[in-house]
């Protein structure tokens, strides 16, 4: 099953409330229009094995690729994830340490495994920052993939600066799981979405922004 990583303060908003959001305000957006249905089960599966996991665990990664077609990451890039109060794991000489970091560090360090787990497992995944970029795709399986993944590493690298502006990016992943909404319920599939900030919104009521969420076929 798909896991998110909270960071020290960073918390994964998981409620839905009863008040209808507003249209998404971005005007340069556009939804998917139909629904990914690849996988690469071997591509998964070594990149697991790669990175240590037992047989058992990924198995139920590899059983998610199928149930989970569709997966979008909302990421906190703002000023204050530029605190130090963060931690990473170092090794050297064959021993592991944690050691002082950013929040951003943090989360982009934990944020690799998913991205690249899309990358390998050809597991369409949205990857959206607040701030820092539009959009970024990866695992979609086209020409374009490197230099999608090319653009969403150098974004990573990048410092966090800016507000806080969730309510946005809900709405705008609400669009996109609507439109795919009927094809997932014929399949018996759900979307997946994983928020990961250190505060509030800045743009809205993000209880309102996520209540049409609760009757969609969405993990969050």
């Amino acid at each position: 099953v798909p896991h998110a990583v909270a960071v020290n303060d960073v918390h994964i908003h998981v409620q839905g409330y009863a008040t209808d959001p507003s249209a998404p305000t971005n005007p340069g957006y556009v939804p998917a229009n139909s629904l990914p249905q690849f996988q690469n089960e071997g591509g998964a599966r070594e990149f697991l094995q790669a990175q240590g996991f037992p047989k058992g665990l990924q198995d139920s990664f590899i059983e998610s690729l199928s149930k989970i077609p569709l997966r979008f990451f909302i990421l906190d890039d703002s000023g204050s994830m530029a605190i130090n109060d963060g931690k990473r794991i170092v090794v050297s000489g064959g021993k592991k340490a944690m050691i002082k970091c950013s929040r951003w560090t943090e989360l982009t360090e934990a944020l690799k495994f998913h991205v690249n787990f899309a990358r390998h497992a050809a597991a369409p995944s949205e990857f959206r920052l607040l701030n820092g970029a539009p959009p970024i795709r990866i695992g979609m399986n086209d020409s374009e993939e490197a230099n999608r993944l090319s653009t969403l590493n150098a974004v990573l690298e990048g410092s966090p600066s800016g507000g806080t502006p969730l309510c946005r990016h809900i709405r705008e992943v609400i669009v996109q799981i609507r439109a795919a909404e009927q094809e997932l319920r014929a399949n018996g599939q759900k979307a997946c979405l994983i928020i990961a900030t250190d505060g509030e919104s800045s743009d809205g009521n993000i209880a309102e922004a996520m209540a049409p969420l609760k009757d969609l076929p969405v993990w969050v």
